[in-house]
């Protein structure tokens, strides 16, 4: 039993609505960006960024003030649902000053503002299908952060989120195999990336790596940090997305979502993981 009725409870309901309106969720490199641009440019689908919100909404004054301290040129400092760049720049890495690292309490001002951020993001998603979808845009994606599941909690019915996506759009987890994890792994590897902890789990994860390495808090080397966080975080969150597919939405494998050429393909593939008769 879902928390919230699916709202295309069916395939029949799917099949015959005029609208389609999807929210995808799922860790970050499973394609949730590239579907959605699919979707966008070739369909005319409305794409709404939660990670372009946050950065041009919400988190842009701050993003732009940190530039102008920096060697950032003004060449550099372009953001749009392309190059979110700068957004990874602004929340940055701890560790080591010399070595481009953050100081820790510094950190952890931009991971609260970024969280903030994107909950206002989120919370966002009603005004705004409202006010813009409209003909000839008729169809809404909503292409979710990685850190979804870090500011919900898929197991409160009253979910201030999850309720208000889940009340408005199909939400859809792209449900990562052990192989694809693994990948992920090695691309993060080769280019370790900025990324947003929740704050309890970030504080320990912080203090683990400190005392592993018998190193302080300003000698961390910041990508070896950020790997060993990325895969303590990517062990936290699979358990939370699926918890959110279950109660609230569907889920897709990875595997078969990763096939999508076009809107067709993709609804073809909707229909066939939504329930025959009402859940």
């Amino acid at each position: 039993m879902k928390y919230f009725p699916l709202i295309y409870e069916n395939k029949e309901a799917w099949l015959f609505s005029k609208t389609k309106k999807i929210t995808l969720i799922g860790m970050s490199g499973l394609g949730k960006t590239f579907i959605s641009h699919i979707l966008h440019v070739k369909h005319g689908w409305l794409h709404y960024s939660v990670d372009f919100r946050i950065g041009s909404n919400y988190l842009r004054e701050s993003i732009f003030e940190t530039c102008g301290k920096t060697n950032i040129s003004l060449n550099e400092r372009s953001f749009s649902i392309k190059d979110l760049s700068l957004l990874s720049k602004y929340l940055g890495k701890p560790g080591n000053p010399s070595a481009n690292g953050l100081d820790f309490s510094e950190y952890m001002k931009r991971q609260n503002e970024h969280r903030a951020a994107e909950i206002s993001s989120m919370l966002d998603i009603p005004d705004y299908i409202n006010t813009h979808l409209k003909a000839p845009k008729t169809n809404f994606v909503c292409d979710t952060s990685g850190s979804l599941c870090e500011i919900v909690d898929p197991q409160d019915p009253k979910d201030p989120i999850l309720s208000r996506i889940a009340e408005q759009t199909l939400i859809i987890l792209i449900k990562e195999t052990d192989s694809e994890m693994t990948k992920l792994k090695d691309r993060f590897k080769k280019e370790p990336k900025p990324m947003y902890y929740k704050e309890d789990f970030l504080k320990k994860t912080w203090r683990d790596f400190c005392i592993q390495k018998n190193i302080s808090g300003n000698q961390v080397d910041p990508d070896e940090f950020s790997l060993y966080g990325f895969e303590k975080l990517i062990s936290h969150r699979r358990p939370i997305y699926d918890l959110i597919a279950k109660n609230w939405g569907i889920e897709i494998p990875f595997t078969e979502i990763s096939k999508i050429k076009s809107a067709s393909d993709l609804n073809k593939l909707i229909y066939q993981f939504l329930p025959e008769t009402k859940d």
